[in-house]
């Protein structure tokens, strides 16, 4: 019994130290992208504040995308090239303050790229939309500017028009149904059901999107959300979209059959068509792996053309003739040559 009970703790112990290892450094550095918000000037005390709450999903796979494009950096360039193009960067965003610039470079050379990337999109959420930066600030914080930083600005331009008070109107009037319900609760990780949305779960459900559609959230508000938006103020469509995104599209943003009846419905017609979305989508993948691992993808490529000559028989005849069975073929040529050197005058 004592030895499962040590057994339990090393196995509980082992998996709560990465936990502990990740979160410091990533909350040193969201400390810092706070720092450097501050300077603009723009934003309240309150707005900058969730930038340093617990760094979620988004932070950390932007995190692991910053360490990904440093040690790329590193393979072609020297380390002291690579800090300066980071000072060059963050001079950009800030006036010259020695505590902060110190700071910065105390971090590892990952964790200055997240600062920088967090600290570029609070700049972009600052020039494009002044008015409305702090108060979509406070909704999205440091988990939706990573999430602009991936997926471009429709993550801005969807969480200010979802907040806006005509939206709100729109959606607080509508009764959710079960089914409905029990998806909010659970996209939002809420205690109980939910029968009618409040002001304050819009732009929560609208991250929660993107992230469970990996982004394609961002491809659908582009071609068929903001092109429409008086459509989408009438009737429930709306809310249907924000408790399940999915059932209208998948991770590239094409239309499943459901979301396509629905637009339909709305009087959208789909401005992309089915070949052209999967050539798209098709794209997209290729690219997002090839910056993950060059390597890995040209492997799989090059596995994915084997197979396809593989399908054909005339090839798999060849290779069976060339490869498999070389031997035997070269065997009986050997002995047809020797046979053939035998002059009639040796033969008894």
């Amino acid at each position: 019994m004592n030895v499962r009970r040590f057994s339990l703790a090393v196995v509980l112990a082992w998996g709560l130290v990465p936990l502990r290892v990740t979160a410091a450094p990533l909350r040193q550095a969201l400390e810092l992208v706070e720092q450097i918000v501050k300077q603009t000037g723009r934003y309240s005390d309150d707005a900058v504040r969730v930038l340093v709450r617990e760094a979620d999903d988004a932070v950390e796979q932007l995190a692991r995308h910053s360490d990904e494009a440093i040690a790329r950096l590193l393979r072609s360039s020297e380390r002291e090239e690579v800090e300066q193009l980071l000072d060059r960067r963050l001079k950009c965003l800030l006036r010259p303050d020695g505590a902060v610039t110190e700071a910065f470079r105390r971090l590892p050379l990952g964790e200055r790229h997240l600062v920088l990337e967090l600290g570029e999109a609070a700049q972009h959420l600052t020039t494009q939309y002044p008015e409305d930066a702090a108060r979509v600030l406070t909704k999205l914080g440091s988990g939706g500017l990573a999430q602009a930083r991936a997926y471009g600005s429709g993550v801005f331009d969807g969480a200010i028009w979802l907040a806006s008070d005509d939206t709100l109107a729109t959606l607080r009037a509508v009764r959710l149904t079960p089914d409905q319900g029990r998806a909010v609760q659970l996209a939002l990780r809420l205690n109980g059901p939910v029968e009618a949305l409040s002001d304050d779960s819009i732009v929560p459900l609208w991250r929660s999107a993107l992230r469970r559609t990996r982004g394609g959230a961002a491809v659908f508000w582009r071609d068929y959300v903001e092109p429409h938006k008086g459509k989408w103020l009438v009737g429930t469509a709306l809310v249907a979209y924000l408790a399940a995104p999915e059932s209208f599209h998948d991770a590239a943003g094409r239309l499943t059959e459901y979301g396509a009846r629905e637009l339909a419905r709305l009087g959208i017609t789909s401005v992309v068509g089915t070949g052209t979305g999967l050539l798209d989508g098709a794209r997209s993948a290729l690219a997002e792996h090839w910056a993950r691992s060059p390597t890995k993808t040209i492997a799989t490529l090059v596995g994915i053309a084997v197979l396809i000559l593989l399908s054909f028989p005339r090839s798999r005849v060849w290779l069976w003739r060339r490869v498999v069975n070389r031997k035997p073929c070269m065997a009986r040529r050997l002995q047809g040559n020797n046979i053939a050197s035998v002059a009639p005058s040796d033969i008894k």
